[in-house]
This record gives structure tokens, sequence and C-alpha cells, in this order.
């Protein structure tokens, strides 16, 4: 059925249609669970309980009314005796009338708001009252703080705020000082004059060392930490804007880098401590060095855009061995754990974000315009035909040729005596190749750019809503959000809807059962247009025939050049449905026992349905299958359980802390690819009716692994100044041989803070914190291995097979030997730390020097052909990986109308091959003859593997490829000739000076990957206004181009090229070879890549509080961010991070919440 769309409505009803169907889903969760607890809400404040209570104390019975009512107590235990003991024996009593009676002997008054009874003493005034006080408390963003205590300092003169943040105090003394405090929250002093109204702004605590950081199935204080850990508030880095959870964390923490994305997903990949395995094929190194994401305290098995950035509350990222091994066999390359925000306040929550942003290109290669094309031909042609110092050639244009060669000029181009200039302009062009329409838009003037048509300014879209809050014993939190991302590429879109609801429920004092739940839907768009065609492009070629109206109908079905396909065509014949459906819920119970203990069981689940669907028409002038089309269904089902036991208890200045975990996992999914093509009667139904298609396929493919592991673990610290953790995890994988399913993962480690040492107290007054830190670990790595790369395969196809008339017979044969011993990578790891503060915390952040070592690296090892396989899976080589992180947190300035801080982050990362094979030949030297040892025994060695470019004891990024020391010139013709060289080939260095060049004249030139990775970030606020900056830089490594060589056949048979620099007689230059040069095998030339960023620049403005008081509004901001916003580098090659071109992000922002 076709859809008539205008000014985009369908785009909008679609989006909204995908919306409706997610909230759908995820109100019908929150109503079951929530409908039972609505009738709560009236709890009447004459509410009666039972109580039988002998001789306990009365905070006991306090606790047991909190534990069987809606209600909670706020009170000073130094102020009131909660410690004396009571017997009460009522039978659904007021709950008024047994606090009268187990306080008769006090005298004390009780104050109820809602839920909360604030009991203060009663004493008789002895000073002059003056009038009543009164007032509201909110936080910083504007909401009301209900349940703050208000007490007149020095009396048990008080209050508590109510659910709008309001509170009154009467007959208060002279000269009085009002204390605000809530938990969570610094505690204020304000002094009331003469003043009738105080408002206050209460701030949320610094809590510093107290600061409680997630370490993996629970919990730790940051002063307890013994391991490599860093904490992040999201809501810190929201101001940036982020389109991702990879770009929050690209400024954040200092040894983990975070990629870049060029498409319309906009998701880069991270990583932690570079490289811990290596690869042959570059994607499934990056695949295999992904770190381990955590989710709510559960492992993630998804995609990284699945997670909203606006859901994340923290991110704890734990980097070194110790803090990731109770992770075990997925963890040798960091763990990273998201915690999504939950309810926090009594009153509901409304939070609404809009972000809208335009993608325009930033750094993109050039290509030549009309006008510089035509000279770039002239110069290719005459050096590729050696005619470059001539005074003219036949690709001269006749205009410039010198008035004596003119006759030789139409003659050298079959036109002699001509006169007519449209004639020997036409056969000039002719000489080049061009086609009928570039030669009309030639004389005519006409010229075009490729780009305007491969490219265009594209459009985000950022809508998030949600409500958050805590109703009785329920907290909930539930968010839902629009995406809606073009990327510079025409074509290319990427839309998502993603809701999560996460609530808890306190079922009783010792129990609580919870929900979290993500839902995701994502929509990879129509087939974009490659853009890639602009480079060898004709500026006096369109898409379009010459003066024909812009239609699909109307494209021409090749550009000009030399098999040049015209890149707007193919996408025009092309429908498809590209999207999935995924939906992740956590359900969850924790169970207060005994003595302290806590159990807490996940069960997650994890379900996800994907269509790839593509549609080809038979309407393609050039495609003759007759429609073709290709229906892919993917399905994943994945469920996992753990059950934890956590167990914390202080004797003294002891304090112990032990996990348990028994853990479990599935995984199984399922993938039918159905083909067909030749459709008949007609293809109008494209891919909603394959019956139509006369020559059907089909085929599948399923999977299915588990896992299963048991940890333990034991932190203990004496004082908060020693600290120790131990663990143990032991971990199976179906992946994995026979005879290596399990393995084992143990760490250690210590942490001494020394500024809580008697002997430093003298320092306490510039030294704040100082904390050392060792760790030691075995962490294992399972991502690098194929699904049943242990096991033999047998595989089937089909032949042709003669019976009286061929017919096809299908085969199966073995293509994969079995590997039962194959097992996992271990990574060993220690880490030395040292944690900083000096001034109040106004000066701190972290050193860690780490190194590590991998073996049994999961490789690919070649097989001798006598096997009857080319390779097998197989645990070989050994890898080392050593660096530093250093963070420096600095507040610069901080005053109430001016602040200003600066998170600077360094790291510094290398590895070395130790071993690929493990086995070793003796060495030949270059004579063939073999070497020897002064004993004369044969030296042996292991070989480098230089198909890979992999060696030995040098990283495995190294460069190993010829050197160039600049461009023969034309004086320097007789040395060129020695290695068979002309004028404007590069000068490649005889390292041996054998009078040729081979790969012994390879050396090592650097890496190709960089060491040095720093973050700059600065956050200014003055007043209402903030504005942040951040600045990024790769440092120490180079790039490898084949294009300074000017020689690809794109380049000498088309019509234009990217503005690289070339040499030429009069141009003499030393990084551009001349047109057509000769280049040795597949050398490159390598530029230093190296590169500062301007990364992002955030300006905003918070509306002023009273006037959003006045429309009951909490907070409200609106703000502007430019992403890359400049680049100083020497690569010439593009964009360092992209040679598609890294884009330049123009957002404007709305954030608002009441």
């Amino acid at each position: 059925m076709k859809k008539n769309c205008t000014n985009g409505i369908c785009l909008h009803w679609y989006v909204l249609r995908k919306a409706l169907f997610v909230m759908k889903l995820t109100v019908l969760i929150f109503l079951i669970t929530s409908l039972s607890l609505m009738a709560r809400e009236s709890y009447s404040q004459e509410t009666r309980i039972s109580l039988n209570m002998k001789n306990v104390q009365i905070k006991d019975v306090l606790l047991k009314i909190e534990n069987t009512s809606e209600f909670f107590f706020i009170y000073n235990n130094q102020l009131i005796d909660v410690d004396r003991n009571v017997s009460i024996n009522v039978d659904n009593e007021k709950i008024s009338n047994i606090l009268h009676d187990i306080f008769k002997n006090q005298q004390v008054d009780f104050q109820l708001t809602d839920k909360k009874i604030v009991i203060v003493p009663i004493t008789p005034s002895e000073q002059q009252s003056q009038s009543k006080v009164s007032g509201k408390v909110t936080d910083p963003s504007g909401s009301p703080l209900p349940g703050v205590t208000v007490l007149v300092k020095g009396t048990t003169i008080g209050v508590i705020t109510d659910s709008n943040g309001n509170y009154s105090l009467s007959n208060i003394p002279e000269n009085a000082v009002l204390q605000f405090s809530f938990v969570g929250m610094t505690m204020q002093e304000v002094k009331v004059g003469a003043q009738s109204t105080v408002n206050v702004v209460l701030k949320e605590e610094t809590i510093g060392l107290d600061e409680v950081v997630a370490i993996g199935y629970g919990t730790s204080r940051k002063k307890d930490l013994t391991g490599a850990v860093v904490n992040v508030k999201a809501e810190e880095l929201m101001k940036y804007r982020p389109a991702s959870v990879s770009d929050l964390l690209r400024s954040s923490v200092a040894g983990l880098k975070v990629g870049y994305s060029t498409d319309a997903k906009a998701t880069p990949d991270f990583s932690i401590r570079g490289t811990n395995t290596i690869k042959s094929n570059p994607d499934d190194e990056a695949a295999a060095n992904k770190p381990l994401i955590v989710v709510d305290g559960v492992i993630f098995n998804g995609d990284l855009s699945e997670i909203n950035v606006n859901d994340v509350e923290t991110v704890d990222v734990l980097k070194d061995a110790s803090a990731a091994s109770i992770y075990g066999s997925r963890a040798s390359n960091g763990v990273v754990v998201f915690t999504t925000k939950k309810g926090a306040s009594n009153a509901p929550v409304i939070r609404f974000s809009a972000k809208y942003g335009v993608v325009t290109s930033f750094r993109r290669l050039k290509t030549y315009n009309g006008d510089e094309v035509m000279n770039w031909l002239v110069n290719m042609k005459e050096s590729i035909n050696s005619k470059l110092q001539e005074p003219w050639s036949q690709w001269t244009p006749y205009d410039k040729v010198p008035d004596q060669y003119k006759a030789n000029w139409l003659t050298a181009n079959g036109i002699p005596g001509e006169t007519d200039k449209n004639k020997i302009t036409s056969v000039w062009l002719d000489g080049f190749g061009f086609e009928q329409n570039e030669k009309e838009n030639y004389m005519v003037g006409k010229s075009y750019d490729w780009q305007n048509w491969l490219f265009h300014t594209g459009q985000r879209q950022d809508y998030n809503f949600n409500v958050s809050g805590r109703a009785n014993k329920v907290t909930y939190f539930w968010s839902i959000g629009l995406k809606d991302y073009e990327s510079l590429q025409v074509g290319e879109t990427f839309k998502s809807v993603t809701s999560r609801l996460n609530f808890d429920i306190s079922v009783t004092d010792f129990l609580n059962v919870g929900l979290n739940a993500n839902i995701a839907y994502e929509d990879e768009g129509q087939q974009p247009i490659d853009p890639s065609g602009y480079i060898s492009a004709s500026p006096f070629d369109t898409p379009w025939g010459n003066g024909m109206p812009q239609t699909k109908e109307n494209l021409k079905l090749s550009s000009a050049g030399s098999n040049l396909s015209n890149p707007l065509l193919d996408p025009a014949y092309i429908t498809r449905k590209f999207d999935s459906y995924r939906l992740s819920p956590t359900m969850y119970a924790k169970l207060t026992l005994p003595f302290g203990i806590v159990l807490t069981s996940n069960f997650t689940q994890r379900l996800e349905f994907g269509r790839r669907f593509q549609f080809d028409s038979p309407a393609h002038p050039l495609w003759t299958h007759g429609g073709m089309v290709n229906r892919i269904h993917t399905q994943t089902y994945g469920w996992q359980t753990d059950n934890i036991l956590n167990w914390n208890k202080d004797f003294g200045p002891h304090r112990f802390s032990v996990t348990g975990l028994w853990n479990r996992e599935s995984n199984q999914s399922w993938e039918t690819d159905a083909y067909t093509s030749n459709f008949s009667p007609n293809a109008n139904l494209g891919f909603h009716e394959m019956a139509y298609g006369l020559q059907p396929s089909t085929d599948s493919y399923d999977e299915a692994n588990s896992r299963t592991a048991m940890m333990g673990r034991v932190n203990y610290a004496y004082q908060s100044r020693y600290n120790l953790s131990a663990s143990i995890r032991r971990d199976g994988y179906s992946r994995f041989g026979s005879n290596h399913l399990y393995a084992t993962f143990p760490s250690l480690s210590a942490g001494w803070t020394l500024s809580e040492e008697n002997f430093m107290a003298a320092n306490k007054k510039w030294l704040s914190t100082l904390k050392l830190r060792a760790t030691w670990g075995v962490n294992g790595n399972s991502s690098g291995i194929g699904p049943y790369a242990a096991y033999a395969r047998m595989q089937d196809s089909k032949y042709l097979n003669y019976s009286n008339g061929y017919i096809m017979v299908p085969y199966l044969y073995v293509d994969r030997m079995q590997n039962a011993n194959l097992s996992w990578e271990k990574n060993q790891a220690w880490n030395l730390g040292i944690d900083y503060g000096f001034w109040d915390g106004r000066l701190k952040g972290a050193l860690d020097l780490y190194t590590s070592k991998t073996t049994d690296l999961l490789l690919d090892k070649k097989l001798p052909i006598v096997t009857g396989f080319n390779s097998i899976t197989t645990n070989v080589g050994n890898l080392k990986n050593s660096g530093f992180d250093l963070s420096i947190n600095t507040e610069n300035i901080k005053s109430n109308d001016f602040s200003w801080t600066s998170s600077l982050n360094i790291s510094y990362n290398k590895n070395e091959i130790l071993s690929l094979t493990g086995e070793k030949s003796q060495v030949i030297d270059n004579n063939g003859n073999p070497v020897v040892d002064s004993k004369g025994n044969p030296v042996m060695k292991e070989p480098d593997d230089t198909d890979n470019g992999w060696f030995i004891g040098q990283s495995k990024d190294v460069i190993w490829d010829y050197k160039v020391n600049g461009v023969y010139q034309v004086t320097d013709a007789a040395e060129a000739a020695k290695y068979d060289r002309s004028p404007g080939d590069f000068r490649v260095v005889d390292q041996n000076g054998d009078g040729k060049l081979n790969s012994a004249d390879k050396v090592f030139q650097g890496l190709s990957s960089a060491p040095w990775y720093i973050t700059f970030r600065n956050d200014f606020r003055y007043k209402n206004f903030d504005m942040g900056i951040i600045l990024f830089s790769k440092l120490g490594y180079k790039g490898g181009s084949e294009y300074p060589f000017n020689n690809q056949e794109d380049y000498i048979k088309n019509h234009n090229w990217y503005k690289i620099p070339y040499w030429t007689p009069d141009n003499k230059i030393n990084d551009g070879a001349r047109v057509n040069s000769i280049r040795l095998g597949d050398m490159m030339m390598w530029i230093p890549k190296s590169y500062v960023r301007f990364q992002n620049l955030s300006v905003g403005y918070n509306l002023p509080k009273e006037l959003l008081h006045k429309i009951n509004f909490g907070n409200a901001r609106i703000a502007l961010n430019i992403d890359n916003i400049g680049l100083v580098t020497k690569w010439k090659m593009g964009d360092p991070e992209s040679l598609s071109e890294l884009p330049r992000i123009y957002s404007f922002s709305v954030d608002l919440s009441f």
C-alpha cells in the first residue's frame, strides 16, 4: 500500500507510533505493580496498630511502628531519651495514643506532616520571643524538599517541612539561628534577625571518601577501596549533552579511551587500558578488547545504544585486576558499571529535556573544482607520458601553447589546420576521455560539486521525559526517550525509542522486591547513498542527464569515468526494513536475614527480535534478477540469575564485608535467512509477499551457549587506615574445549591510608588524603572465541551429479578440527596506585601504574596442508601490557557567584608481544647459513609473523615499513636511476646499502596507535550562567596512507581526486610524489597523526528561581553546545579519526523539571 506523506507528517507519526508502543508496555508493567499500592495513599493520621512488647527500649518501639505503618520518625537522640525501657500491650490503638503512653514521663511534643513524625522536647522559654518565621526549603534544582528538619539552634524548638517544602515557626527567641538539615544534604545555618521569611536552598552533601561506589555485586565506601575504581556522576557531565553513554565517559576517566562514530547511530566503542589480546582482523580485535558492561548490578549483553544516557545516575569504572576480578572470565579488559536513576524525592519529580542539533562538515578531504581539475588533469597526463619537462604537450590547453608549437599541437590532436575554437576545445577534452555531457557543461561554464548530492547538513533530535519519586514504601523511576538522528551521509538515519522502569517495594523491614526493566526499539532507516564516490566524480558530470528533472527515472546508469557507478542509482530502487526490539527486565528480591546477612536474588531475561528485510526493485534499469527479496529474522533469548550473599559487620575498629555469588547464564539465538528473485506476475508487494518469487532459497543458523560461576570476596578495614581484599571466582563456559570448560580467577589487594596515621597529623592543614594501593589478580577473556571454535564443524553444500541428466546432490564435509584443549586467555595484572588530596580536596586525584601479561592467547594457528585444514583456533602466544593513569582535579575558584573547576586526565599505554607460537626455529643469516653461539650451538628463535605485522619483542602496533627520505628531484635523476626510479618518485632509504630495495630495508618507524591519551575539562559558573570546555588529545603515533604516491588506478583513469599535493618540476615538494609514481609493494607513507582537538563547548543559562516558583517549575536551563570545534594536527588526509570525516555538531537544548 502506498502512503502519501506531506511535510514529514508520516515520519513523525511513525516515531510517535513506536513511542506509544513502548509506552504501553512500560505503563502496563507499572500499573500491574502499582494498583495495589494506590489505596494506601490516603493513609490516615489516625492509623491504628497492635503492639505487644515487654521491657524494650523506646527506639525499638519506634522502629516497630515504622515497620508496621507508613510513618517514620525524626528525633535527636541527645535530646530525646529513646534508650529507656518500656512495655506496651495495645490492640488496634491509635499511634498518637501509643506515643503519648511511651513518652508519658518525658516532656515531648509530636509534630506530624504527612507520614513524618518529628519528636521534640518541650522546655519553658526563658527568652523573649518575636513574631513567627516561615519559608520554603528547596534543592538546587528548585524542587521542594519535604521532611527537612528546621530547628532553632540551641533550643528544642523545631518543625519539619511539609510536602511542598514549607515550614512555619512561632515564638522563636530573639537573635535566633535556624538550622536546616536533611539526609544527603549539607546542613545550613541562617540568622533570622528581622526577617519574617527565610527561604533556603540545600545543596547535596559532598561526602568525599565516605561516598559509596559500585564494586560489583555490592558497594563500598570510597575510603575502603583498594582497587583502581573511578566513580563518575552523570549529572556533572550532562551539561555537555552527550549523545550516548560513550560520549558521557570521554573526558571522565583516566585510562578509558573512547572512540568516535561518524554514522547516524553515534555510539562509539571504548576500551580500558589498551590492548590485552590480539587478532589478525581489526574488527575481531576491537571486539575481543571491549570491557564488560554491567547495568544495575547485572551483566549487560546488549548494545550500548540501548542505554539512554539520560537514565544514568552514576558510572563506576573498574580498571585493575583486583577490582574487576569478581567478574572473572570476562573482566580482563576492565568493567564499566552503569547505575540508573531511582526515585528519591517524596514528591513526584517530572523532568523533560529536548535537544535539536545540526550535523555539519568539519574536516573533509576536498576534491578539485571545475577550474582546478583541468590543471590537475593536464599534469596527470603529462606526468604519465613523461612530458612534464617539455615546452608543450597535446594535453596543454591550446591557448597556453607557445605560438611556434600551435600547428604541431593541432596535428598531434588529429585536427591539423583547425581554426574552430569549439572544435579545438572538444578534441582537447576528448584527450581526457570526457563524455558528451561533461563536454556540454564545460563548454557553457557549468561545474558541480558532487558533495552537495552525497552529503548534507544532518539533523539530530532528542526528547526525554521521566518521572520519579517515592511514595509510602515504593520508589519509582520511569522514563521514555525518543531519538531521531541523521549523519552527514545523505539517506543515513537512526531512530530509537527507549523506555526504562525502575521501582523498588519495601514489603517489610526485611524484604524488598523490585524491577529494573529497559525496552528499546531501533530503526536503521533506508539504504543510504554511498558518499565515497565523490573522490573521482567529475565536476562536469551530474547524477542526472543534463537538463532532465531530478527524479530516479532520470538517473544516469553510470558516472563519467572508468567503470564508475552512479552512487544515487541503487539506493533509489532499494526498499528495506532494518529494525529491532529489545527487552531486558531484571526482577530482584533482597532479603535481610539474621546477623545482618543480606541475600539478593536477581533474575534477568533478555529478548531481542530483529528484522533485516530488503527489496531490490526490478524497475532498476541495470538489474536483471526480476526483483529480489532477502528477509532475515533474528531472535535472541537469554537469561541469567545472580544469587548474592552480603554480610557487613563492624567490631570496634575492625570492619568486615563478605560477599558470595552463584551465577548461571544461558543464551540462545535463531536466524532464518530467506531469499527469492524473479517475481511473477509482478513485484508490487516487495518483501511483503515472497511467494511470488520463482527462485527461492532458505538458510538458518542457531546457536546456544551457557555460563556458570561461583565467587567469594572478603574485604577488611581497620580504623579507616588499613584495607585488605581477597576474592576468588570460578567460571565455566560452554564454548571452550571439553578438557578446559572451567577456570579459576583469584585476586588480592591492600590499601594504606597514610593521612590517617598519627605521624601525619601535623600535615592535616594541607594534606587531606594520601593513600597507597597495591593489587594483583588474574582475569579471563572469553570474548575472542567463535561460537563453536572448540568443536569440529560439518558444512553442507551441493554439487551437480549426472545420472540420466544433471541433478543437484547435497553433501556434507568437515571443515574444522576439534580442539578439546581450547582454553581461556588469562591476564595476570599488577597495579600500584596512590590517591591524593590537598587543601580539603581543592587539589585531588590518583596515579596508577600497571602491568599485565596475557597468556594462552586465542589465535588461529596455521596447519600443514596434509591435515586437510587451513588453521585451528588454539591457545598460543603471550602479550604484555603496561602503562599509567594520572588524574588531577582542581577547584580553582569557589565563591557564591563564581566557580571554576578543572579535570586533567593523562594516560600512557604500551604493549609488547612476548610470544606468538612458542615454537622456535634455527636462525639463518643473510647468506643462508645457520647462526651458532660461542659454543657452537645453533641459535634458536621464535619466528615473527610478518604477514600480520607482529614481531616478538615489539608492540603489536609497531610500524614496519620502508623509510622515505623525501622525493627525488630533477637533479637527482642519476641517483634515482640506480633504483629504477625517476624524478618525482619517493626516495626509499637503502638501509643496508646493497643497491637493492627489498624487505631487508624495512625498519621500525613508531606506532600506528596512540600511546598517549589526554583530556582536559574546565567548568565555569557565574551566577545563573555556566560554561564548559573540553580539550582532547592523542599523541605519539602515525598514520599510513597510499594517497601521497598519487598512483591509484582510480586516480589515473578518472576526472577528479582529492586535493593532495603532487610533485612536478615546478612544484618541488618532498611530501607528495609525481602522478603515477612508483610504489614499492604495499608500502605506505607514514605521517604524524598526533592531534589536539577542541572537543566541546557548552554554554548554559539557568532561569532565576524566583521566576520559576511563580509558575511551579523547579528548574529550567537552556544551553548551546558545539562538538568538534577545532583541530591542531600535522595529519593531512582528513580527520585523524576518520577519512570519511568527523562532523561538527551544533545543538540547542532545553531542560525542565517540576
